[in-house]
């Protein structure tokens, strides 16, 4: 049984994501495996012309494709099912998986720049992925919104209300030889 994200009395509500991701996953379980597919039969047929083998290798390189697409295919709905996200304003949360269980907190004030990305099926079904970036790199991304909420989230992320602005540097003084 999937457990639901707990939240203390005044926090922001888990957000679940849009249910055309998994239409996006569900051809990524087919399309992913492909990539593992093609040179497995390649070096299959190689084998196979060098030695006579009393099971075709690649009969079992496509069982195996077959049986890793059936899986992530099943597995879609407990993914959708375990994924949330929650933006209050001191951090960006995310909660992820099925048998390994990711939680991530990203303090707001750490926030450099964020990028919107959508593939071309992600377009195809006018969705989005967040992506936010602090010094260090990627922490954290957001998958499943829709082009309007991706937009409105980064622009919710990259506000800087609480920062007071710059005030200009003073001239340097001039330099003499």
């Amino acid at each position: 049984m999937l457990e639901m994200p707990q939240q203390s009395p005044g926090a922001a509500p888990w957000t679940k994501l849009d249910e055309k991701v998994k239409r996006v996953w569900r051809w990524g379980a087919f399309i992913g495996p492909l990539f593992f597919l093609v040179p497995g039969l390649g070096i299959a047929f190689a084998i196979e012309r060098k030695r006579d083998l009393p099971v075709p290798l690649t009969f079992l390189v496509v069982g195996a494709y077959v049986l890793i697409a059936i899986i992530s295919f099943v597995l879609v709905d407990k993914k959708f099912d375990a994924w949330r996200y929650r933006i209050t304003e001191e951090d960006i949360a995310t909660r992820s998986g099925i048998f390994w269980r990711n939680k991530r907190y990203v303090g707001r004030h750490r926030v450099q720049h964020v990028d919107v990305t959508a593939g071309p099926i992600q377009r195809a079904l006018g969705l989005a992925e967040i992506k936010v970036y602090v010094a260090g790199g990627e922490a954290a991304s957001i998958p499943g919104l829709t082009e309007h909420e991706a937009e409105r989230i980064r622009q919710t992320l990259l506000r800087q209300d609480k920062v007071p602005p710059v005030a200009p540097a003073p001239p340097l003084p001039p330099q003499g030889l």
